[in-house]
């Protein structure tokens, strides 16, 4: 009898395993553009949900080289330029909206970070964003939208 119940277990954990594996193949990479990027990192200080924000902190970069973002309480939009390690940012624009002060104050630090990009590491399903000096002025991660 636990002779049995010893190989169903093995038998449990082997197709577990198979399964994680497999789904593991069948995701994509996810693409730097078209992909909504949620702000996790802003000049080395974790981006957490603030009460009274309205928004993720966060950013779509599109094929056409317009891009969409949220600081928490507005939106912003804008342009941008890339090459194979550089990123850009360029005529942001600000849909501003009356936001608590802490809240403002990481509005200002995520624009801060888009105009001072000059470069940007993309690993799985992580997007980076660095200065001319090559320090980090933040950090995504990719969320899945329906």
């Amino acid at each position: 009898m636990f002779g049995g119940r010893m190989f169903i277990g093995i038998l449990i954990v082997a197709a577990f395993a198979g399964c994680a594996r497999h789904r593991a193949a069948l995701l994509p990479d996810v693409r730097l553009q078209g992909t909504q990027w949620r702000a996790i990192e802003l000049d080395g200080s974790r981006v957490e949900f603030i009460p009274g924000q309205k928004l993720d902190v966060s950013l779509v970069l599109y094929r056409s080289g317009a891009f969409r973002a949220a600081s928490g309480c507005s939106n912003l939009s804008g342009s941008y330029t890339m090459t194979a390690a550089r990123m850009a940012f360029a005529s942001i624009k600000v849909d501003r909206r009356p936001c608590p002060p802490k809240i403002k104050a990481r509005e200002k630090a995520f624009l801060s970070a888009l105009s001072r990009t000059a470069g940007y590491r993309k690993r799985g399903g992580s997007l980076s964003l660095f200065d001319r000096s090559g320090r980090r002025v933040a950090a995504f991660m990719a969320v899945q939208t329906r």
